[in-house]
């Protein structure tokens, strides 16, 4: 037990339960890498889904403007973006270069992060009349969303809520202790719909997490404890 706590450090342990016992503390943390696992596929899967149907949208919406080095909206010349996001796609285009790849669409979409995707969705795009409501006329969203959801004040904190969810998941913090952990999950399953109903349809029969969620910390308890007594 005193290995383990050392090789995790008593800070971080503490994380998991402070003034709880060490076994329960490990435990928690077991449950909570578990956790982390199964909602990859649901954060996974969002994220590309929204990109590309943001993507995808101005695309249709800007079609023919004038471009720098990358054949797309991101990259108009001049930019539709405000200097921080124009900082943003220059960055990106740098580290292609400097990984050698071409600066093609696709890899520039990939190279943006999931930050940068939510931040378009900020009030000042919709106060210039650059990308809001504009997009949603280019079917941002699939005609079965609800047409409730097809505004950017609405889509907005939902989506920054799952990325908030999805830092802390990429970053291995603790979530374990999170009372609204399902009700996020399914909003980021049910925008994964709102942008893709077959891309929901394909992932959900391998989503995990709501048994892993249900079963608790007690099955990592369990092992924690079968370890101790062998050691």
């Amino acid at each position: 037990m005193h290995a383990i706590r050392k090789a995790l450090s008593s800070e971080r342990l503490d994380a998991y339960g402070a003034g709880r016992a060490n076994d329960q503390k490990i435990a928690n943390y077991l449950w909570n890498l578990a956790l982390c696992e199964s909602l990859y596929p649901a954060l996974n899967a969002l994220e590309i889904a929204f990109r590309n149907a943001v993507f995808n949208a101005g695309a249709q919406v800007f079609n023919g403007i004038s471009t720098r080095d990358v054949p797309c909206w991101l990259d108009a010349n001049p930019s539709l973006l405000d200097p921080d996001h124009e900082y943003s796609v220059a960055a990106a285009k740098l580290r292609l270069r400097e990984r050698g790849r071409e600066l093609e669409p696709g890899r520039l979409v990939a190279e943006l992060t999931f930050g940068f995707w939510t931040s378009l969705l900020e009030v000042r795009y919709e106060r210039n009349k650059v990308l809001w409501p504009h997009l949603f006329g280019a079917q941002l969203l699939h005609p079965s969303s609800p047409r409730s959801m097809r505004s950017r004040k609405q889509l907005s904190p939902l989506l920054n809520r799952v990325r908030h969810l999805r830092n802390r998941v990429f970053h291995h913090e603790p979530i374990w202790h999170w009372s609204d952990l399902v009700q996020q999950h399914a909003v980021a399953v049910d925008l994964i719909g709102w942008f893709s109903p077959a891309l929901r349809a394909t992932i959900e029969p391998g989503d995990r997490f709501r048994t892993v969620h249900s079963a608790g910390s007690g099955p990592y308890l369990q092992r924690v404890r079968s370890l101790m007594l062998a050691a």
